[in-house]
């Protein structure tokens, strides 16, 4: 039998405490008009590595100190330059946390745009605009930073100091795992602990998984684990706002779901809390 959406918006009044999880698949790409008007254009753009060359591997550590030109170029052009984006969404999901519903967010995008946000913010992908040093840990905003290089980037060749470090992006190298900082963080806000840091039980009402891509690892953790400890807390909702993956939701037993365009989900669900 399907709730009627009050039970959820009453719930989130209530407590105020959701943790809100943005997922991959939030965001869309939206290309340049050039590229939407010629659909060979990126055919049409030299590449700076020939095709067949392992883009995993051009994107780690390893190539960033042997061969930073190759690294860094692949960064700018790649990543930099080829975004994902999806701003009438994200709009929509500062709305929802403007509204003081939300304790914390736990983005799994890399643009940065929820970093300003009033809620305890966890980027699990870093952020693309920023790099860092590895050693003294000064960030450094990426376009404002020379990536066409021979060497590696050093902090003081940025900041005129002292610090020899190497300057890295904050987004994970491919087949990096996430910072154990903040995997720690993002359970504490999810579970409770006790004195032996062994999960206790619940520490959040609602959660909510906005354009979650269920093949995250961590991401079935965390759901797997909140639904271990609900029979325990029964006055608890998981929220699934979805543009496909309605098994995923049955198999994982959310209390409300959405399998249609997640944009048009966020504006039903925003005004449903504004009645």
């Amino acid at each position: 039998m399907q709730r009627p959406v009050t039970d959820l918006t009453e719930h989130l009044k209530r407590y105020n405490d959701a943790v809100l999880i943005v997922g991959s698949k939030a965001l869309q790409r939206v290309l340049p008009e050039e590229q939407q008007e010629d659909p060979d254009f990126i055919k049409k753009e030299p590449l700076f590595f020939q095709p067949g060359e392992n883009s995993m591997n051009i994107f780690s550590r390893k190539t960033m100190i042997k061969n930073p030109n190759m690294f860094w170029k692949f960064y700018d052009q790649i990543i930099m330059k080829n975004p994902e984006e999806s701003t009438n969404t994200y709009n929509k999901i500062k709305e929802l946390i403007d509204m003081n519903l939300i304790k914390s967010v736990i983005d799994f995008n890399t643009d940065g745009t929820l970093s300003n946000i009033k809620s305890e913010y966890t980027p699990m992908r870093g952020n693309r605009n920023v790099l860092q040093c590895v050693k003294c840990k000064e960030t450094f905003y990426t376009p404002d930073v020379n990536l066409d290089v021979d060497k590696p980037i050093l902090c003081c060749d940025l900041n005129g100091g002292s610090c020899k470090g190497k300057v890295k992006p904050t987004i994970p190298f491919y087949g990096e795992k996430y910072s154990t900082e903040d995997t720690s963080k993002i359970f504490h806000d999810i579970f409770t602990y006790d004195e032996e840091d062994k999960p206790t039980g619940l520490n959040t009402h609602t959660l909510i998984l906005i354009g979650p891509n269920f093949t995250e690892d961590l991401l079935d953790e965390i759901i797997t684990g909140f639904n271990q400890f609900r029979p325990q807390q029964p006055d608890t909702f998981s929220v699934f706002i979805t543009d496909n993956d309605d098994l995923f939701m049955n198999d994982y037993a959310a209390d409300f779901g959405t399998t249609y365009d997640i944009e048009e989900s966020l504006t039903k669900l925003i005004n449903a809390l504004k009645e």
